[in-house]
């Protein structure tokens, strides 16, 4: 027996659904009332993850676990859908500063979604709401290096040269002859 998720004639999701991974690690909602549609707007039946490489990250950023590739791309949502991405809290950086969940664009790069609206935060998983389909990761930011420390300051080391040479003979004037100085007395 199985159970019809969708209206033949709108393509709609007749019950919400929840699509969780094969490890429960990760999770897709989709509400009731829901409508999927590809590039062409043929109703979507079937959605793919795969694994994906990771496109270049901003500065001071890294990928917390892999980057799921979320296809056919260009699918639109007639209504948001919820994201979930769990991740290993042990895979974090120690410098890390604060966690993202994000989607690469090809024209901006990674954008960092909003965590979806009165849902307490859960540690190890992110959730937000999504209205269509590309790459998504879970990001860390991490601290920026410390600038490199300031060269020292040169050394002033006394040249080496050769040992002076002994001092030569000094000549000294030729002496000459003084007259005596007499001292002479006033007279009384």
């Amino acid at each position: 027996i199985t159970k019809e998720l969708m209206s033949k004639s709108s393509g709609r999701l007749l019950d919400t659904l929840e699509a969780p991974s094969p490890d429960g690690i990760h999770l897709l909602e989709m509400e009731e009332g829901t409508r999927t549609l590809d590039e062409e707007g043929e109703i979507v039946k079937l959605i793919e993850i795969t694994e994906a490489e990771i496109p270049s990250l901003p500065e001071n950023t890294v990928v917390v676990g892999s980057v799921y590739n979320f296809e056919p791309s260009n699918i639109t949502f007639s209504q948001p859908i919820i994201l979930t991405l769990g991740y290993d809290i042990n895979e974090l950086p120690d410098d890390v500063m604060s966690v993202s969940l994000a989607y690469y664009a090809t024209e901006t790069g990674w954008v960092e979604l909003e965590a979806e609206g009165n849902v307490v935060a859960e540690l190890g998983r992110l959730a937000a709401p999504v209205e269509h389909f590309t790459l998504f990761a879970v990001l860390a930011s991490v601290s920026p290096p410390p600038p490199p420390a300031p060269p020292p300051p040169p050394s002033i080391v006394p040249s080496v040269s050769s040992p002076p040479s002994p001092p030569s003979a000094l000549k000294l004037p030729t002496p000459v002859n003084v007259p005596a100085i007499t001292q002479i007395e006033p007279p009384e």
